[in-house]
């Protein structure tokens, strides 16, 4: 049995103290999860930075580094750091340019009609 899909948050006003109190936070989260007997899967564990103001602090999570991205998919989503949603509108052009291009060189038929009725299917 694992936590699933858990969100720690802080609003950062102070570099210092806000990442000591973050940190903090880290380990009352690992001490809650081995009371309660639930594992936390490190690998799939992360950070990211929102906001213009970046801090250089590095976080553990049980002496296991979180790694930071600078974009994350939360449901379906793609959140990048400065709350901008450019990486997932470029990611939804490309997988539909693609899946169009595949329509396009697929169907022998070049019906007009037929196509548009793939493309709304499958795009």
């Amino acid at each position: 049995m694992y936590t699933d899909d858990l969100k720690l948050y802080l609003q950062a006003r102070a570099a210092h103290d806000d990442s000591a109190v973050f940190q903090a936070s880290l380990c009352h989260l690992v001490t809650w999860s081995e009371t309660w007997q639930l594992k936390i899967s490190y690998k799939n564990c992360y950070m990211m930075r929102i906001g213009s103001v970046q801090h250089s602090s590095d976080f553990h999570l049980a002496n296991n580094p979180l790694p930071e991205l600078k974009a994350v998919k939360y449901h379906g989503v793609l959140i990048d750091q400065q709350l901008k949603f450019d990486w997932h509108i470029n990611h939804i052009v490309v997988r539909a340019s693609a899946r169009s291009n595949l329509i396009h060189n697929c169907f022998v038929c070049k019906d007009t009609g037929l196509l548009v009725r793939a493309f709304i299917t499958f795009v």
